[in-house]
């Protein structure tokens, strides 16, 4: 860098204005590392800042989403089977990893009764996925939901033009495959009238959907109320667990377990033949005996 010179004349001293070049690259790499750690520090409180809301809006959609099965199963309801339908049943899908269990059971809706109170506050209500070719769906479920109104699952084909009217879906997570839950509910008038309800999409992002079952004695890993040698109308106790994955394809489970207010209070089997379910210890719990 040129600089200039000033003379002081009478002393015969010269001083010079300005700075070199080399006093101005060091300024210059000074203000970069300032400027590299401020930004740095602002991009990692900002990142810490958006995945502190991502966390905190995943346990929010998981925990209300146990909450409000939870309440439904709670209310499960099991009706004189010459009034109408009466159901309480399980299928299973998904791998023994990520199962991706549906449910359908006859339930009391804690809504209040239409106009004039004309309507029922009787619910068939429906959890499910849709069915996809390209995931490991059970097979023995497919077959199930054909015995009865309990799911008649969307395929592939037909989940998009479906998802489409709930609009844009998610962005998807990097490396996984993420299930939308979907729900049915309608007054329970006949076994069809749950097919001819319109699905909702429920929740996005689901990792695992698993449901187990206690009888009174022992947990199950299925139900059929229609399967009266093995089966009671109603469970005693029913434990949720739901895994939902985060932006950075990590699952997060949220679990509960609910008693059934309406089931028979007498212990259940030892021991069940059917098909539709595998006997497992219970899990241990707070009190050391069933939820």
């Amino acid at each position: 860098m040129t600089t200039t010179r000033r003379c002081d004349e009478p002393r015969g001293s010269c001083r010079r204005l300005g700075f070199t070049l080399l006093e101005v690259m060091m300024a210059v790499t000074i203000f970069g590392i300032v400027a590299l750690t401020v930004y740095g520090t602002f991009a990692r409180t900002l990142r810490s800042k958006q995945l502190a809301e991502g966390q905190a809006e995943l346990t929010q959609e998981g925990r209300s989403a146990v909450a409000r099965m939870a309440d439904e199963l709670a209310s499960a309801y099991y009706p004189d089977q010459a009034a109408g339908i009466a159901i309480f049943r399980s299928l299973s899908g998904g791998t023994e990893a990520l199962p991706l269990h549906s449910i359908l059971f006859t339930a009391l809706s804690s809504r209040p009764a239409g106009v004039a109170g004309r309507d029922s506050d009787q619910r068939v209500i429906s959890y499910f996925f849709p069915q996809r070719r390209d995931h490991g769906r059970d097979r023995g479920a497919a077959r199930d939901a054909g015995r009865g109104p309990a799911t008649s699952e969307l395929r592939g084909d037909e989940a998009e033009d479906f998802f489409a009217a709930f609009g844009t879906r998610r962005q998807p997570i990097l490396g996984v495959h993420a299930e939308r839950l979907l729900r049915r509910e309608a007054i329970m008038a006949s076994r069809d009238a749950l097919e001819a309800a319109t699905p909702t999409a429920f929740l996005d992002d689901v990792a695992s959907l698993a449901f187990r079952f206690h009888n009174g004695t022992e947990w199950l890993e299925a139900w059929d109320s229609e399967d009266t040698a093995n089966y009671r109308p109603l469970p005693r106790a029913v434990e949720i667990d739901l895994g939902l994955y985060d932006a950075s394809g990590e699952i997060h489970h949220f679990a509960t377990a609910v008693d059934v207010a309406l089931a028979d209070p007498r212990p259940g089997p030892q021991s069940s033949g059917s098909s539709h379910g595998t006997l497992t210890p219970p899990k241990p719990t707070a009190g050391g005996g069933p939820p």
